[in-house]
């Protein structure tokens, strides 16, 4: 797939946050309940909990540790805007970088999203199913 737009001409690759994301917006396949409560989470992810913000938010990890991705998810979700940098028109069309997170990008999508660098993927859904 190319000419996405936001690399015109680039080839788009979808990594495996989007693919989560998908999944849990296509129907709400993967759910994250609130802690405490049985949920199914995607294989090579672990859960890590929730917590409160303008909504609930569930979060996963993989190849980070849970207090890491819990704390990603918490600076994007509750950090104020001057901690945050938006790169691209929007952040449904680019991505945020958390400032005092160097290197992460977070991208947010309808009731997902996920903070990525590397391989390391602190991922949220706000679905309770």
């Amino acid at each position: 797939m190319t000419g996405s737009g936001l690399h015109p001409g680039r080839s788009l690759t979808l990594g495996p946050a989007v693919i989560l994301m998908a999944l849990v917006c296509l129907g709400g396949v993967l759910a994250f309940p609130a802690q405490g409560d049985a949920f199914t989470v995607p294989a090579g992810y672990k859960g890590c909990g929730s917590f409160q913000a303008r909504y609930t938010i569930h979060v996963v990890a993989k190849h980070v540790s849970c207090r890491t991705a819990m704390k990603v998810q918490k600076e994007y979700w509750l950090a104020p805007e001057s901690e945050k940098e938006l790169v691209g028109p929007d952040e449904y069309n680019g991505y945020v970088r958390l400032k005092r997170f160097p290197g992460w990008r977070c991208t947010s999508g309808a009731m997902a999203g996920a903070c990525v660098k590397g391989r390391k993927e602190a991922a949220y859904s706000t679905y309770d199913g």
